[in-house]
Formats: C-alpha cells, structure tokens, sequence
C-alpha cells in the first residue's frame, strides 16, 4: 500500500484544512469521519501515522484499535486536542507540531510522492506509444482479430482517457476528480462499454482489453527502472496505483455493459 497519514475528525472542514496542508508537505494523507463505519476504514489504508481528534467515542476507539490490531508494524497514533480545532480550521501551530512528531515519517512520504509524481510523468510521456503497443495487444485477442476493418479510432476507444485517470491516480490517489461521475475516468469507462456494445464485442473481451492495458502500463513503467533508482517498496507502491486505477475502469466499463445488456 502507498504510505499514507489518516486523520480522523468529525470537523470535516478542519479535517480536510489539515489533509491539504499534509499533502502540502509532500506527504499522502486521507481524512475519515467520526463514525464507527469510518474508523474501521482507517486499517484500509495501511497507516504509517493515525493523527486522531479528542472527541472520537469508546465505541469509536474500539472500532479503530480492531482496524489496527493487524498491522505491523503498529502504526503511531497523535492525538489531537480539542483546542486544536475550531469550525473550517485548525490551530496553524498545529501543523508544525505534527510534522515534529512525525519526524520519521514526513521525509519518506515525500519520497513516496516524488516517486509517484516520476512514475505519472513516464507514463504520460510515453502516452502515445502506450497506445500503440495495446492496439498490438489487441490484435491478439479474437473478438478483435475478427474485426480488422475497424478504424483506429473505433479500435481505441477512450483508452487514451483511461491513461490519464492512471496518471491521475499516480499524482492524486483515488481522491482525483477523474473518478467523479462526470470526470473522464467514470465518463471514459460509461463511454468505452457503449461503444463496445455497438461493435459488438462481447464483455469477455473488454476485459481482455483492460488487462492488455495494464500489461502494457507495467512494461512501460518497468522498461525504465534502469533509469530511475525505486526501491522496491515503491515499485509495489507503483504496481498498486495501476491496479486501482484499472480496476476502477473495468469495474465501471463492466457495470455499465451490464445495466445496457440486461
């Protein structure tokens, strides 16, 4: 998993006040509310740091430390006083003390994110041959092979828009726009399943397609790790964000083809 700070507030507006300001830092960082069906999401993102508000319930706590209890190494939790926080914002002071005592963990997450940000811009500037190597992939898939009369852009789709949500995710996370319902991620994945639906290819082989997508994704990527030195905590961290992304895609094209089947 990405390493990744949670606060946890129900001050949702001073929550999210210090999420940026953490991303400011370089740091991956996510917010979750108060209730006990958001703490036991916190275990989710695989925490380096749990920041935590005063207020959160016994009940709350028990939910949390269930969602810990198996992670190793325990992440640290900071806890938050209630002078800390007022309505849409935080104490400022509040900032700097947090980055003071998550001394070991700030600099790695920055690291995480440059390595993040560096994957993004591989991929995009190699968006076009990307492209290229998969309509090769496609050609090996039956659905497709039978059909050598259909044009390019037929052939192509809204893979280019599916290229960008992953560089999106590499840059973003999951909180992108591009996977709003009207960002290009879910519009793309909306757009590819009807447009597949008209040319007939069955779903089998917009899976298929999905699949090819993200093989050629990871051989771009891994085509350059002679060039860029990742550890291999990142290159998992890299491999993550490719098989969220496209996972979301699938999980959308694959609805949408569905809903229009049935």
């Amino acid at each position: 998993m990405i390493p990744t700070i949670v606060v946890v507030s129900p001050h949702s507006e001073a929550c999210a006040v210090l999420v940026n300001a953490l991303k400011d830092r370089g740091c991956q960082c996510q917010g979750v509310g108060l209730t006990p069906v958001d703490v036991a999401r916190v275990g989710y993102y695989h925490p380096v740091a749990v920041v935590m508000d005063s207020l959160i319930t016994p009940h709350a706590m028990g939910a949390l430390e269930a969602s810990l209890v198996a992670l190793s190494p325990r992440p640290p939790v900071i806890t938050l006083g209630q002078a800390n926080w007022v309505p849409g914002e935080f104490d400022p002071a509040v900032e700097e003390q947090l980055v003071e005592q998550l001394a070991d963990v700030v600099p790695a997450l920055r690291r995480f994110r440059r390595v993040l940000h560096a994957a993004a811009d591989i991929i995009e500037a190699e968006t076009r041959e990307v492209v290229a190597r998969w309509i090769q992939r496609l050609s090996l898939i039956p659905a497709f092979a039978a059909q050598p009369e259909m044009s390019l852009e037929a052939l192509c789709g809204e893979v280019a828009a599916f290229i960008k949500a992953v560089v999106d995710v590499l840059r973003y996370g999951r909180e992108s726009p591009v996977w709003s319902r009207d960002g290009i991620a879910y519009a793309g994945a909306v757009a590819h399943a009807r447009l597949r639906i008209g040319q007939g290819i069955p779903m089998l082989a917009v899976v298929q397609e999905c699949e090819a997508l993200q093989l050629e994704l990871g051989m771009t990527f891994w085509r350059s790790l002679v060039l860029q030195p990742f550890t291999a905590a990142e290159v998992c961290a890299i491999r993550e964000c490719f098989q969220s992304a496209i996972d979301g895609i699938l999980l959308a094209t694959v609805e949408e083809y569905r809903r229009l089947k049935s």
